[in-house]
């Protein structure tokens, strides 16, 4: 009875401290949001930029506090959702899908097939697609297409992000591309386009250009 009675205190105290938390997401270049229209450094022309975070897991003092179910969300150069959780001070996500629901199938909702995100049951999701143009790439009309993806060994390219975050109303996450565009390879690498060292390579150039921001 003593140990059911303090569970309940200790449910109803995550309860009364709990907040909902905006989350957004922005694609950035330089720490600038990137738009439609925008032309980047090197004349690159961006016309997809999209993403997904997912895993998202809130910890205080060391101990997680709560961990978002069914945490998938695709981003499209920008996207805002809202999460409640207790109170915390750092937070966790993945840039990019798990094995678990790579070896799922196509799923629905930020997953379902009709988002372009998805190879084939083999290779699973895209966790990352920049498309455009770009005066430095072979490809044809100086085009480009970089679809970071895979969950297999050798070739994994989730990426997990830790950061410090002081509880408050908003987090914003920043994920910058230009560090990664001035590392591709356009001569041989224009077209990324399944599971490979390559793709490993650009999405953890991706990955370490994360920043967070509590608001």
């Amino acid at each position: 009875m003593k140990q059911s009675f303090l569970c309940l205190l200790l449910l109803m105290h995550v309860c009364l401290h709990a907040q909902d938390v905006r989350v957004q997401a922005h694609a950035t270049c330089n720490g600038r949001h990137i738009q439609e229209s925008d032309t980047l450094p090197g004349g690159i022309i961006p016309e997809t930029v999209r993403f997904y975070l997912t895993g998202f897991q809130f910890f205080r003092n060391g101990r997680q506090v709560f961990r978002e179910e069914n945490s998938y969300h695709l981003v499209d150069r920008e996207g805002t959702w809202t999460i409640t959780v207790p109170e915390y001070d750092e937070i966790a996500f993945n840039l990019g899908t798990d094995s678990l629901v790579n070896v799922s199938g196509a799923l629905g909702g930020d997953l379902d097939p009709t988002k372009g995100m998805y190879w084939t049951w083999n290779s699973g999701y895209i966790n990352v697609k920049l498309e455009g143009i770009s005066p430095m790439s072979k490809g044809r009309n100086n085009g480009f297409g970089l679809h970071l993806g895979g969950y297999m060994p050798p070739f994994q390219t989730v990426y997990l992000v830790k950061s410090p975050a002081t509880a408050t109303g908003g987090i914003r996450i920043e994920l910058d591309v230009c560090p990664m565009l001035e590392k591709v390879d356009w001569q041989q690498h224009h077209n990324v386009m399944s599971p490979s060292a390559e793709a490993v390579r650009l999405a953890k150039l991706l990955g370490q250009s994360i920043r967070v921001y509590a608001e």
